[in-house]
């Protein structure tokens, strides 16, 4: 198991670096109210995954939606969201905003990990670009297209061949976000003009991209000091875990706004690589921050900082691995 594991850890982790600022640059969507359902299979890295969004209120600081999906490959679903406050009344925001056909964003990001472990410190720094256009939307969500334009390796171990990452430069997909922010269908838009190494670059990275969307908001309007939590289940090489992320809106200024994310979750679950089964526990820890504008989607500033610190056991053996992730997301 561990041989399997050293083979792929530095593919994985670097699939999570380079695809969490994607999907969040395209994060977000119309909410406008009402019920969602989203029905999306990814034929490529996702496939089959359904979600559904019923809710109910009960007053004005007490909330659940329930949204349910099943990613078959690996990725991010968002679960339960559970609205603790609704906080003030006055300047009240649909989260994450309101999506209209035609609205773009250019971002980039920085992206710096930093592991312990499996017999060696890796460091990987990288720089990804991407423009990003809204080419539906209405009240049910949105659909977005996003280009890689630029990916730059900027540290990484000698001797580290990661030609199929800068492959990806070109790629151009298409996803679906539902009214509570969840992300659904991913698609390549044009595979026809990409080589083969490109298509192998969005097939080996693509079921990471999920987990750039993770995001979750309410279904109904919040305001300045509204709190909720979201359980989101992240799926990666063989390893599942459940995460409460806890979000707090802390400014509201008209259409713009700053929302906290935090969450700390003890780990204990079994994986399986190569037929191999293994137990893994630990603790997962992250916080962040968003600065967006509810009149476009697209326009948000990201910062997170992601830390694992896990032990797996397995045939007798075990190994301790500490990762740290840095992401930065900058879009205008």
């Amino acid at each position: 198991m561990f041989a399997a594991l050293r083979r792929r850890r530095l593919v994985a982790l670097t699939a999570v670096a380079l695809l969490v600022p994607v999907g969040m640059a395209c994060g977000g969507d119309d909410s406008s109210g009402g019920s969602d359902d989203t029905t999306a299979s990814d034929g490529t890295a996702a496939a089959g995954t359904t979600a559904t969004d019923g809710t109910t209120a009960t007053d004005d600081t007490t909330a659940t939606d329930d949204t349910t999906a099943t990613d078959d490959t690996g990725g991010t679903t968002t679960g339960s969201v559970e609205l603790v406050d609704a906080g003030a009344e006055d300047g009240r925001l649909q989260l994450p905003g309101t999506a209209t056909a035609g609205q773009t964003g250019t971002g980039s990001a920085t992206i710096n990990l930093d592991v312990t472990g499996m017999g060696e410190d890796v460091t990987i720094g990288i720089v990804l670009g991407y423009d990003a256009e809204i080419v539906e939307a209405d009240d049910a969500g949105y659909v977005s297209e996003t280009t890689i334009t630029d990916a730059e390796l900027v540290e990484a171990p000698e001797g580290i061949d990661l030609s199929t990452f800068e492959a990806i430069i070109g790629v151009k997909y298409r996803q679906t976000f539902g009214a509570d922010g969840t992300a659904g269908e991913i698609e390549l838009v044009n595979e026809d003009e990409l080589t083969a190494e490109q298509i192998t670059a969005f097939e080996q990275f693509g079921s990471s991209i999920n987990s750039a969307a993770a995001l979750a908001f309410p279904a109904e309007p919040v305001g300045e000091g509204a709190q909720w939590i979201s359980t989101t289940a992240i799926a990666s090489q063989g390893i599942e875990v459940e995460v409460d992320y806890e979000y707090e809106l802390v400014e509201v200024d008209g259409s713009n706004y700053v929302l906290d994310i935090t969450y700390d979750e003890d780990l204990d679950t079994e994986i399986e690589q190569g037929g191999q089964t293994g137990q893994l526990t630990g603790t997962v820890d992250g916080t962040g921050s968003v600065q967006g504008s509810a009149d476009n989607p697209l326009l948000t500033t990201t910062e997170l900082t992601q830390g694992f610190d896990f032990t797996v056991e397995a045939d007798g053996q075990t190994i301790d691995v500490q990762m740290n992730i840095e992401v930065l997301l900058e879009n205008s």
